[in-house]
């Protein structure tokens, strides 16, 4: 009924239902994702504990701003995300790396383009969405192949979604 794939640090599971198809993405951290974490949010502390540190309050915050940026919090999403595909809609749920949202829905006579974005403007490569509405980055950090072969399950399974869809 399903799939799984494992490439790198992400594993990718297709579920075939009887109504759509479930992408599921799990990521899967190494140390030196552990680290960035960490490593930020403990020089914050540090900054304010270390007595000896002779910087003036408002350097301080600014420190901490700057290192506890929004875009070091995608983790505290957890570490899956699920696009539902169905002839009428596609929903995204999950770890999006975007901090202010978990869920994204795109009509499916909306889409104008999917399939493998390479890395642009500091984010990570992955599997993009494009529509009217504009573009959703639903799998960042999957690899060329594996973009593509969602694109094109997808589109075997459901070809209404864009019946003359340039591949």
């Amino acid at each position: 009924m399903g799939s799984k794939r494992t490439e790198d640090r992400v594993q990718l599971t297709t579920t075939d239902l009887q109504e759509e198809l479930l992408f599921r993405l799990v990521r899967h951290d190494n140390l030196e994702d552990w680290f960035l974490r960490i490593f930020p949010i403990a020089l914050a502390i540090s900054t304010f504990l270390i007595p000896r540190f002779n910087h003036i309050w408002v350097f301080r915050t600014l420190i901490v701003v700057s290192i506890i940026a929004p875009t070091k919090l995608y983790w505290l999403r957890g570490r899956t995300t699920e696009l539902r595909v169905s002839a009428d809609r596609l929903v995204a749920s999950g770890n999006l790396q975007d901090l202010f949202s978990t869920r994204k829905s795109i009509p499916a006579s909306d889409v104008t383009w999917m399939g493998f974005d390479s890395i642009a403007g500091g984010n990570p490569g992955g599997f993009v969405v494009d529509s009217e509405e504009g573009r959703i980055r639903v799998f960042p950090g999957l690899s060329r192949k594996q973009a593509e072969e969602i694109a094109d399950a997808i589109l075997q399974r459901f070809p209404s979604i864009r019946p003359n869809f340039p591949r």
